[in-house]
């Protein structure tokens, strides 16, 4: 649920999770139980029902001689035995022997720590064209358009003039204030892809081939001088924009009819486009000729941005006369490239605060559930560590090439999905075993013995269960979206990480060291006697006898009634 403070789409899934989560946990306390106690005997096999009927024969006759050692020493003792001499409980005892338990520490840490460093130079990959598979021919036509053509994509900045501008648009000094916004924009742009004239379109400026600033445009020329008069006989010749909308002007100028209609008809078509039906606004269009998607495209929408968000003053104000309210224009910036550029920034931005949040509420319940202030902190160390590794080996592999991957870079949408995913796991596989490990030190093991008997016993169900789970997501190593792979990648090598390294050999050894301190400031019973796992076991097998007991007794006493 800490994911509901990323933007809506990823938030989605979380409740989508989270409402599974929830349906399957209530499946787990109501159904499968029920459903186990309906028909005890389908998923047993025929030693397993053999066994079960041996150990309530043999209950019952140690109820009626009153012999309950007998069934410690013929059933509960020989199942300890043969769990500590399990592969796993040899495992487990080599894990918390000291020196080996630092040891074990200390180079998981040196080896992890050079990838998990990686991803301090983490650059998320934006390109969308990797969720698509790349031979789809909607996508081969993208990418031929990309090439072949320029205008990839394109920026409307939206010039609004103030209310308080007689006539709006259509006044010399609004398109004076669009004219001056056009040539501090060529301004913009970094490194090796700046902004050229020819780029933009806009109804107060034009921009030929070759020229290094547009060419402003007046709304409405009062009076030519005689050097405007010649060039216009020449053919050199700026018409007002009045002039080329209406047709129709005060001074008597010469300009062939022909030209003066082919220049009327390319103006009218792009002021349909780019001023607003009320005269209260217009379009600059950046057209780009190379893809907006990109890094260098969100740099560039972010100097726009803090360009656009300057005050904007009128020339007679700057020359200390009465400020012209027309060229004090109001700009705003749109385009489906910042649309994303916000969406992944806050995204990736509200990514590791999702992390920790998620970290400060569950350390605490688990602290609360088992009462204990150690124990959760070095849980929570076992999943930070492997889980940063993880993502600075895909950082190194797919925004590095180690492995000789192509260079495309970590998608940020991996992750966005993954993460909780392989937090959730990892705290899950954790209380798992911890839980084992404080029952048994609940139940008088000592502090090392409960280590090892507890990996021994939830080894072989965390190792199935997290095989499992990688095998399913192994699938979309077959994906042809990149962003598939890249996250199987993660989860299957998370996965696997926390499940063979981290459960079987980093959490045995942190507990181990200052395992007295574990339970702090629960105080746990005293031990029963050493490392003997048969006593904890058979004060189980003694506990479950009076049980059983108990029933008998009250079906005899019922039979008793009935006679």
């Amino acid at each position: 649920m800490c994911m509901l403070r990323m933007p809506p789409a990823i938030a989605s899934n979380a409740i989508g999770g989270s409402i599974a989560v929830g349906a399957a946990l209530l499946s787990c306390l109501t159904l499968l139980p029920a459903f186990l106690a309906g028909f005890p005997s389908l998923f047993a096999s025929p030693e397993d029902i053999v066994a079960r009927q041996e150990w309530e024969g043999l209950v019952a006759h140690s109820v009626s001689t009153g012999q309950d050692s007998l069934v410690v020493e013929a059933t509960i003792g020989s199942e300890a035995r043969k769990c500590q001499h399990a592969s796993w409980y040899l495992w487990a005892v080599m894990m918390t022997s000291f020196p080996v338990n630092v040891l074990v520490i200390v180079c998981l840490c040196v080896a992890f720590a050079p990838t998990a460093l990686k991803l301090r130079t983490y650059s998320p990959a934006v390109d969308n064209f990797m969720c698509l598979p790349p031979h789809g021919p909607a996508v081969l036509a993208q990418q031929e358009l990309r090439r072949d053509f320029q205008g990839k994509a394109e920026i409307y900045i939206m010039v609004e003039a103030q209310n308080g501008c007689f006539g709006g648009v259509q006044s010399n000094g609004y398109f004076n204030a669009s004219c001056r916004l056009a040539n501090d924009l060529l301004s913009l742009g970094r490194d090796e892809r700046p902004m050229k004239s020819d780029d933009l379109l806009g109804v107060s400026f034009f921009s030929s081939p070759g020229q290094t600033e547009p060419t402003c445009i007046h709304w409405r020329n009062e009076r030519y001088s005689e050097e405007e008069v010649a060039e216009a006989e020449k053919g050199n010749f700026t018409p007002s924009a009045h002039l080329l909308l209406t047709g129709r002007t005060s001074n008597l100028l010469w300009l062939p009819g022909e030209t003066l209609m082919y220049y009327r008809g390319l103006y009218q078509q792009l002021w349909a486009r780019c001023a607003s039906d009320d005269n209260r606004a217009s379009l600059v269009v950046v057209a780009l000729p190379w893809e907006l998607f990109s890094w260098q495209g969100f740099e560039l929408i972010e100097d726009l941005r803090m360009l656009l968000s300057r005050p904007k003053t009128s020339d007679s104000s700057r020359s200390g006369e009465i400020p012209d309210v027309c060229q004090e224009v109001k700009t705003r910036e749109i385009s489906e490239a910042s649309i994303w550029r916000d969406y992944i920034f806050e995204s990736v931005g509200a990514l590791p605060n999702a992390i920790g949040i998620a970290c400060l509420v569950t350390t605490p319940f688990i602290a609360v559930s088992f009462w204990s202030v150690v124990a959760p902190l070095k849980l929570l160390l076992t999943v930070a560590l492997p889980l940063t590794w993880v993502f600075g080996a895909a950082v190194e592999i797919f925004q590095d090439g180690a492995l000789g991957t192509p260079k495309k870079g970590l998608h940020w949408t991996v992750p966005c999905s993954t993460s909780m995913l392989l937090l959730a796991l990892a705290l899950d596989y954790n209380i798992f075993y911890f839980g084992r490990v404080y029952e048994f030190r609940k139940a008088g093991l000592s502090d090392i013995e409960a280590i090892r008997q507890g990996l021994a016993s939830t080894g072989p169900v965390i190792t199935c269960a997290g095989l499992i789970f990688a095998l399913e997501f192994s699938g979309l190593f077959f994906s042809e979206a990149a962003i598939n792979r890249q996250g199987g990648f993660v989860v299957v090598v998370g996965v696997l990480l926390d499940t063979f390294v981290v459960r079987s050999c980093l959490m045995p050894a942190a507990l181990s060291l200052g395992a007295q301190w574990n339970w702090w400031p629960t105080n746990m019973p005293s031990v029963v006697s050493g490392d003997d796992a048969v006593s904890v076991l058979g004060l189980r097998a003694n506990r479950l006898l009076a049980s059983r007991s108990g029933s008998l007794a009250q079906d005899g006493a019922h039979d008793n009634d009935g006679l």
